[in-house]
């Protein structure tokens, strides 16, 4: 079990002028940890590598969090939506596997799911975390079905916390999994 890094760099930087910029994110893939089977040890192992890089990294800036749309949000999923509620860290949640689904059942997961996403952002006091309230995109990997505008959200996202406003190329990374997204550029 291991974090998995991935560089993704802004559009305006694909070119050869800007090649030795380290302007740009890194998605950090963290692969079947809500679903992880293993000896103890192992599975306590993870939790701890996963624990301890939310607590830790200093330019953490935003979560994806992909939940599979016919399990909804495991005790691992409340754990992670907590530890980054409580960095402050920004959290996108979609669902996943949609095409299998009916649509009644599919709307049932989701606003269970988004109830779901509510409760375990809540703070001790029952306040809202995040006063915007949880969205909850759709995503089919089948039909392709929000993927692109899953793109656009983070996209917006990162836009407003990188200084320059690039946009991140989409084209060129693609992750499954919970996925992490630092924040680099050229002052760090």
């Amino acid at each position: 079990m291991r974090l998995h890094f991935y560089w993704v760099r802004p559009r305006g930087l694909l070119d050869k002028a800007a090649a030795g910029s380290e302007r740009g994110a890194v998605l950090v893939d963290t692969p079947g940890y809500g679903h992880a089977v293993g000896e103890r040890a192992e599975l306590r192992h993870w939790r701890s590598l996963i624990d301890t890089y939310i607590d830790t990294s200093p330019s953490l800036r935003l979560a994806l969090l992909l939940i599979d749309c016919t399990r909804g949000l495991c005790d691992a999923d409340r754990r992670v939506l907590r530890l980054l509620s409580a960095r402050g860290v920004r959290t996108i949640a979609a669902l996943t596997k949609c095409d299998l689904l009916a649509p009644d059942p599919l709307a049932r997961s989701h606003r269970v799911v988004l109830a779901q996403i509510d409760e375990a952002n809540r703070r001790r006091d029952g306040a809202p975390v995040d006063p915007r309230g949880a969205r909850l995109s759709l995503l089919s990997s089948h039909f392709y079905t929000g993927i692109e505008q899953l793109w656009d959200e983070l996209d917006h996202e990162l836009r407003l916390q990188m200084p320059c406003g690039d946009q991140i190329d989409s084209g060129r990374c693609g992750s499954h999994g919970r996925t992490i997204v630092e924040r680099r550029n050229d002052h760090m």
